[in-house]
């Protein structure tokens, strides 16, 4: 029951300052890579609403290049994150189908250094709407699907010559598919595949190119009597698929980011609901921060 769409910002390099061109702008996106990875098609019941958290911690020491190799002399980000999501299924259905709505606000702590500068931005992310989330669970309660389109508004802090913001100054829209599967009681299947479209930001000209991810997971309970207990082994596969632009122009041949990350992943029943820890580390990084992230997620239905 972990999901979120919301903006996690990694880092923000300021472009013209460096004079470094990166794969969607400064290589950030809107959607949080890695978070949809256990019960990612299950939503609240109708009539019920859905509390879930969503922290994370991201460390990277490095900005890739095309070729694998780091092209940004002295380069560190740190960033915490506390996301909390607030989740409504409407007492109505479709025929067999059910509404959800949500909203994601961000709270974040972002820590750059680059080329000998330094910059420091805490508060208020890129705020993200859910307006119309439409699930499906079979009638065996094996399967769950759920389809919608997140939209991310710029609420955050942003300056173009800053290091570091909380927001990315343009709106992005995310028409997402989310699926969790279990073929009995012990395992768990789980993916979401979120194509991301993002619009111009106006204060630098520059257009980021769209971009899809791919969360997934699977997850075993090993230990009989402990039937709560869940360990997994969990990733994502991040493509952009268009090129940047600024002024019109296309920035480097598109300067196209890419990253995978894996890690193990840890988690525990409680009620209606329940906690997990996990970790993630990413390579085969272009374009884009190389790090490590670690998560700790917590939902509750009511």
């Amino acid at each position: 029951m972990f999901r979120m769409k919301s903006l996690f910002v990694f880092c923000a390099i300021g472009f013209s300052l460096l004079k470094v061109a990166c794969a969607t702008e400064n290589g950030l996106n809107h959607y949080p890579v890695g978070v949809n990875t256990i019960a990612n098609g299950i939503l609240p019941p109708p009539g019920q609403f859905g509390f879930y958290n969503y922290m994370q911690d991201y460390n990277s020491n490095s900005f890739m290049g095309d070729g694998g190799n780091k092209i940004i002399p002295g380069f560190h980000s740190n960033v915490a994150v506390d996301a909390p999501r607030f989740l409504y299924t409407w007492p109505i259905t479709l025929g067999s189908f059910h509404i959800t709505s949500g909203i994601i606000p961000t709270l974040l702590n972002v820590d750059v250094s680059a080329a000998g500068r330094h910059g420091h931005a805490i508060g208020l992310g890129d705020i993200t709407l859910e307006p119309f989330h439409l699930s499906y669970w079979s009638p065996s309660h094996n399967l769950f699907v759920y389809f919608g389109t997140d939209i991310w508004i710029p609420t955050g802090t942003y300056n173009k010559n800053s290091l570091a913001n909380t927001g990315l100054n343009y709106y992005s829209f995310s028409p997402n598919l989310n699926l969790t599967y279990y073929p009995n009681s012990k395992w768990e299947i789980s993916t979401s595949i979120s194509p991301e479209f993002n619009t111009k930001n106006h204060e630098t000209n520059y257009h980021s190119g769209s971009d899809i991810t791919i969360d997934a997971s699977i997850g075993y309970r090993p230990i009989g009597s402990v039937q709560k207990l869940k360990v997994a082994v969990q990733g994502y596969y991040y493509r952009q698929l268009s090129g940047d632009s600024a002024n019109g122009q296309e920035v480097d041949d598109g300067f196209k980011g890419r990253a995978i990350g894996l890690g193990p992943q840890l988690s525990y029943d409680i009620g209606h609901g329940g906690v997990a820890l996990k970790f993630q580390k990413e390579f085969n990084v272009r374009n884009r921060p190389s790090g490590s992230r670690l998560w700790f997620e917590f939902a509750s239905i009511f």
